[in-house]
């Protein structure tokens, strides 16, 4: 019983550490060609992030949005200037093409059937390209200046198939649907739609508070096992606490089961 609760506890905290290091690994992540950015923000679906600098006297945002993807599929981010969600978004996708090149472009959102081709958007795009590299497809460019404030909707996406050069339908199951928020790029606030732990009202402090909570209480109910376990094994009566009134008695109790 002992070593189960052991196992348990164990466990606990190496999930524990797991959620810690999963927060963290977005800004511990290193670029190519000495690439820095000051903000990031892991998002809650598609295996994405999202790493930003802003530049307050040009308003002007430089972007890295990376996200696993398969060699053959696709990724987009996009900024939606007058709506929450996909359609009326201006987005930058990247892929590789038929040479095995990575690409990136910009294209407008129009409509749930939209073409995905090239086209300029109502902002401007600079220094737009992509990489892929560990399995992620990761597309740079620099966006603005930014003419309706620093917050903005923005959405993000990925597929697994391109024909002739153009990114294909993606898939419809929840993830794809969810992914769109709000995002402040002159702070790192987000919006009540990004990130998982504001949509689940959960905060990485306050993970780690209740687990160590429960770290603390199963080493007493363990150490209060093996108590009674020793007591078992010498031979003596078990015991068990006992609600004395203004405070607490450990008083034995015997038992006719036999021990084997």
């Amino acid at each position: 019983m002992a070593s189960s609760s052991t196992s348990k506890l164990l466990f606990c905290v190496l999930a524990s550490l797991f959620l810690v290091t999963s927060a963290q690994n977005c800004s511990n992540y290193t670029f190519t060609a000495n690439k820095t950015f000051t903000y990031c923000k892991t998002l809650p679906y598609l295996e994405a992030n999202l790493h930003w600098n802003y530049n307050s006297s040009s308003t002007k945002v430089s972007i890295a949005y990376r996200a696993k993807q398969d060699p053959k599929g696709w990724v987009a981010w996009a900024i939606n200037p007058t709506r929450k969600g996909m359609v009326g978004s201006q987005a930058l996708v990247a892929f590789h093409n038929t040479n095995g090149s990575m690409i990136a472009y910009t294209t407008q959102v129009t409509s749930y059937s939209t073409s995905m081709q090239k086209a300029d958007l109502s902002f401007q795009v600079s220094y737009i390209s992509a990489e892929y590299l560990n399995n992620e497809m990761t597309i740079f460019a620099t966006i603005g200046p930014l003419g309706n404030g620093t917050t903005v909707n923005h959405v993000w996406q990925g597929g697994s198939s391109v024909a002739s050069e153009i990114p294909q339908m993606h898939s419809l199951s929840s993830p794809h649907l969810q992914s769109f928020g709000q995002i402040d790029f002159h702070s790192t606030m987000v919006g009540d739609e990004i990130g998982a732990e504001a949509q689940r009202g959960i905060n990485i402090a306050d993970l780690v508070a209740a687990m160590n909570n429960m770290t603390a209480q199963l080493t007493t109910n363990i150490d209060e096992v093996e108590t009674r376990m020793q007591a078992l094994e010498q031979g003596g009566a078990p015991l068990v606490s006992r609600d004395a009134g203004e405070g607490t008695s450990r008083t034995p109790i015997s038992s006719t089961i036999p021990l084997e």
